[in-house]
């Protein structure tokens, strides 16, 4: 990210290695890489270069068209107390991939989601892996949303219901795996012209 002039320095793209920034005029910048903690509110694109962990809620996304790459790390969350992994709630055009996420906490109470979509509009979750352990450790919790896409993912749920969906509008769900289950894989309520497609359910008895 841009330092020292924000607003004159914009970034374009991070691969990990090499940044891209529009800037307005010239002057002496400062670049650095954002490391990400717990808790967390991302107003621009980020990557995460390291594993975190939070007592309940982690990351947090606090502006529209940005995109969150976990590069495969961990986010440990709600490891004592009620939280959310990864929020996306009333953003749009929002990102979350290759992350692992991990509640490890079984005695956790009042809901530990991996992800919450509450009004978020045009959201995507790629590839990636979460596993509950909490009865109420919902791993995606939606409503409301719209134009959503969740696929290439795996979920293994302890305990409780892995989706549980209220007015999900336009969106895919497709080629996911599931396993791990006592619960319901997918609770549905509402919505319209959504599609779950060639998602696998491994239910544990």
């Amino acid at each position: 990210k841009c330092t020292n002039f924000p607003g004159q320095c914009v970034e374009v793209s991070y691969n990990g290695s090499t940044s891209v920034f529009n800037v307005s005029s010239f002057t002496t910048y400062v670049a650095e890489e954002f490391v990400i903690s717990c808790p967390e509110t991302l107003v621009e694109s980020a990557n995460m270069t390291q594993n975190v962990s939070a007592a309940g809620s982690c990351i947090k996304f606090g502006a529209d068209n940005i995109e969150l790459d976990c590069k495969g790390f961990t986010i440990n969350y709600s490891q004592s107390e009620a939280g959310i992994g990864i929020n996306m709630s009333g953003r749009r055009n929002v990102t979350a991939r290759n992350c692992v996420l991990v509640q490890t906490n079984s005695s956790v109470t009042g809901g530990a989601y991996a992800f919450l979509l509450a009004g978020s509009n045009g959201s995507s979750i790629v590839n990636v892996s979460v596993t509950t352990s909490a009865a109420n450790a919902i791993s995606i919790l939606a409503s409301d949303a719209t134009h959503v896409t969740i696929e290439n993912s795996s979920f293994y749920n302890n305990d409780s219901r892995v989706f549980e969906i209220t007015n999900f509008n336009h969106s895919r769900i497709f080629n996911n795996d599931i396993a791990g289950i006592t619960n319901a894989a997918f609770f549905v309520t509402g919505g319209t012209n959504y599609s779950f497609l060639n998602n696998s359910i491994n239910v544990s008895t």
